[in-house]
C-alpha cells in the first residue's frame, strides 16, 4: 500500500458551511482591511507633511523650489581678529552683576588687523563704556544683541576709521 498523498488530502479539505456539503478549499485570510488603510494613511500623511515642510522652508527662505536645488549663498569673509576677556559691570547693578564677553572682529585685510592690534586699548575702552551704559536686564535680552553689535561696530569704526570693521561676532557672552 502506498502512503497517502498529503497535497491531495489538503485539497480535499472542504468548507462544511457550504449548502451541499461539498465546498472549495479553505483560503488563508490576509491582513485586515483596517491595517492596510492605516499603513496607507501613514505613508500619505508623511508624504504630505514632507511636502508642506518643503513649502514652508521655501517660503521662509525665499527660495524657488521649481528651480531645482536652492541657490548657495555666496558669503565672503574678511580677516578675523579676536578681542577676549572683556568684563563689564552693567549699569545699575551695583557691582553685583557682570558681563564677560569676547568679540570676533571681521576686517577687510591684514592691514586693518594691525590697526586693531595697535589701538586695542582704545577699542576695549569704547566697548566697556558702551556695554556698561546698558542695564543687566537689557544685556540679558537676546533680542538686543543685534543692536549691540551694530552699536559696537559703529564705536570701533570711530576709533579705527570709516568701515574698518565689516562684522562683529560675540564669541563669548556670559552674564552673571
Amino acid at each position: 500500500m502506498e502512503p497517502p498523498d498529503e497535497s491531495a488530502a489538503a485539497a480535499a479539505t472542504v468548507d462544511d458551511s457550504s449548502p451541499d456539503g461539498v465546498g472549495e478549499p479553505k483560503k488563508k485570510k490576509g491582513p485586515p482591511l483596517v491595517a492596510i488603510l492605516f499603513i496607507v494613511g501613514l505613508i500619505g500623511g508623511g508624504a504630505g507633511g514632507f511636502f508642506m515642510y518643503e513649502r514652508l522652508v521655501a517660503a521662509a527662505t525665499g527660495t524657488d523650489l521649481s528651480a531645482g536645488e536652492p541657490p548657495v549663498e555666496d558669503v565672503s569673509y574678511g580677516v578675523f581678529h579676536e578681542i577676549g576677556g572683556i568684563i563689564v559691570n552693567p549699569a545699575e547693578s551695583g557691582g553685583k552683576r557682570y558681563l564677560m564677553i569676547s568679540l570676533g572682529l571681521e576686517v577687510a585685510n591684514e592691514g586693518a588687523v594691525t590697526q586693531v592690534t595697535e589701538k586695542e586699548v582704545v577699542i576695549r575702552d569704547q566697548v566697556l563704556a558702551l556695554l556698561g551704559s546698558h542695564s543687566a536686564d537689557e544685556l540679558a535680552d537676546i533680542g538686543i544683541r543685534e543692536e549691540l553689535k551694530t552699536e559696537l561696530v559703529a564705536a570701533i569704526n570711530r576709533v579705527l576709521g570709516k568701515d574698518s570693521v565689516n562684522r562683529l561676532y560675540f564669541t563669548q557672552y556670559v552674564l552673571q
